[in-house]
């Protein structure tokens, strides 16, 4: 028995076991979702009455999310000089279809997780951005120690050439009366 279901704007044929791949569905890992039917085929009756397709199910577990083939876009203009270059990824979901059935079956939760795990990589990265903070703050530190030698240096540099500047002007005199 397999189904054509749609998602994504797109028609997959799938049946028991299969794995797709499909426009990005937002849901979890783990978690089953339904697909909309547009006809089921058992042997060599094919089911498309919508009133018989409301009573079958076909559900797909989420097995994970992940990106496409990075496709490459240039835009090009001749003579002109006019060159883009641009890149996309589409984000995709890979499903498992787990039921294919003429009768409704709901979807299953998703699975229950032990909190253990969780618990121990939240540790880790709570660890881990502590002190990605205190090397940030550091940094910081150091910048303004930086910044506040240059601006010291700033204030002496435009004392001494007020004091250059004042030399220069009383040598300027003297030369006058000497003339005179």
């Amino acid at each position: 028995m397999y189904a054509v279901v749609k998602t994504g704007g797109k028609q997959y044929r799938v049946s028991e076991g299969d794995r797709i791949t499909v426009e990005k569905i937002n849901s979890k890992p783990g978690n089953q979702v339904p697909l909309d039917i547009l006809f089921i085929v058992d042997g060599t009756n094919i089911i498309t009455d919508e009133s018989a397709l409301a009573d079958a199910s076909v559900n797909a577990r989420v097995i994970e999310h992940t990106l496409g083939d990075k496709v490459r876009i240039f835009k090009f203009k001749k003579r002109k000089g006019y060159k883009r270059l641009r890149g996309h990824r589409q984000d995709l979901t890979i499903l498992e279809i787990d039921v294919v059935s003429k009768e409704k079956v709901e979807p299953e939760d998703a699975p229950e997780i032990e909190l253990d795990e969780f618990d121990e990589l939240d540790e880790a990265e709570t660890e881990e951005n502590e002190l990605d903070s205190e090397i940030d703050e550091a940094d910081e530190v150091d910048e303004d120690e930086d910044a506040d030698d240059a601006d010291a240096d700033d204030a002496d540099d435009d004392t001494d050439d007020a004091a250059a500047d004042e030399a220069d002007d009383d040598t300027e005199d003297e030369d006058i009366e000497d003339e005179a």
